[in-house]
C-alpha cells in the first residue's frame, strides 16, 4: 500500500467511530439530486466512495475523458498517484479538517446538508497538471447516522482560475449557514463566522448558470424569468462584486469555495 493510501487511511482510522461499519446500497436517484448541487463547468467526473470498503463504488464514464482511466478499472490509488506532489500535503490537511467539521463540528442530523468545497492540481490525461475544483457531499448515512458513502466530483477549472486558495469550504446546500475560507481546524475552534452573503439566492443561482455557458434565453427558460430580469441581475451581480465581467466574477467566487 502506498504511503499516500496510508496517510488517508490514518484519518478515517482517527475517524472510524463516525464511520459506517455497513455496505449499503447507492440510490441512483438521490445521486442525480445531489449532482446539481456541484459546480461543474469543464471537462469532470464523479464517483460514490464507500467509506466501509475503503473504495470508489462507483465512477461515471467521463474519467476517460478526464484522467485517461477506464472508470470500471478506476481506484483511490490512480487518484492519489495523480495529485501534484506539492499539493498532496494539503490534500491530506483538507481530509483531516473536513472530518473534524463532519464529525466534531455540526450535529450528526447535519451532515447530509455540507458539500466539502476545496482545490488541488490534478494531472490529466496528457500528463499536464490542471487546477481541480474537488466537491464531496455525504450520499448515505446508516441508522446510527455514521457515514457511509459520499458523492464526490471533481472538476477542471484551470480555464477559469489557475490559483489555488489552499483554503476549504463547507457549503450548505439546504441554504443555512455555510463556512468559507477554512485554512485550518483552529479557524472552526474559535467559531468562524459565516461569510456574508455577497449575492442574492437569485444571482448566485444566475452567476452558476453563466459559469457553465448558459445563454441569457436558456437561463430564463429555466428559471422561468425574462431576459430582461436575467440581465437586470448579471449587471446587479457586476456592481456588488465590482469586476468589469461575467467571467471575472465566476473566477473570484470559485476561488472562494462558494460556487
Amino acid at each position: 500500500m502506498s504511503s499516500k493510501k496510508l496517510e488517508l487511511f490514518k484519518i478515517f482510522d482517527d475517524t472510524s467511530n463516525f464511520l459506517s461499519k455497513h455496505n449499503l446500497q447507492i440510490d441512483q436517484s438521490k445521486v442525480d439530486e445531489i449532482l446539481s448541487a456541484f459546480y461543474s463547468a469543464g471537462l469532470s467526473y464523479h464517483g460514490v466512495f464507500d467509506f466501509n470498503q475503503r473504495k470508489f463504488v462507483y465512477v461515471s464514464c467521463s474519467v476517460y475523458d478526464f484522467l485517461g482511466e477506464p472508470d470500471e478499472t478506476f481506484t483511490l490509488e490512480h487518484l492519489l498517484d495523480r495529485i501534484h506532489p506539492d499539493d498532496m500535503q494539503y490534500f491530506l490537511k483538507a481530509n483531516k479538517i473536513a472530518a473534524y467539521f463532519l464529525f466534531k463540528y455540526i450535529p450528526k442530523e447535519s451532515i447530509p446538508d455540507y458539500k466539502v468545497s476545496y482545490q488541488f492540481r490534478m494531472r490529466d490525461k496528457q500528463g499536464a497538471y490542471r487546477l481541480i475544483l474537488h466537491q464531496a457531499i455525504p450520499l448515505s448515512l446508516d441508522a446510527e447516522m455514521n457515514l457511509a458513502t459520499a458523492l464526490i466530483n471533481q472538476s477542471d477549472i484551470s480555464h477559469i482560475s489557475t490559483e489555488n486558495s489552499f483554503k476549504i469550504s463547507f457549503i450548505n446546500i439546504r441554504g443555512n449557514q455555510s463556512y468559507y475560507n477554512i485554512q485550518s481546524i483552529s479557524d472552526l475552534l474559535i467559531k468562524v463566522k459565516a461569510s456574508r452573503k455577497l449575492l442574492s439566492k437569485r444571482e448566485m443561482e444566475i452567476l452558476s448558470y453563466l459559469s457553465k455557458g448558459y445563454s441569457t434565453k436558456e437561463i430564463a427558460e429555466n428559471l422561468l424569468i425574462s431576459s430582461t430580469t436575467v440581465r437586470t441581475h448579471r449587471n446587479n451581480i457586476l456592481k456588488k462584486t465590482g469586476f468589469k465581467t461575467i467571467s471575472q466574477s465566476i473566477g473570484y467566487f470559485i476561488r472562494k469555495g462558494i460556487i
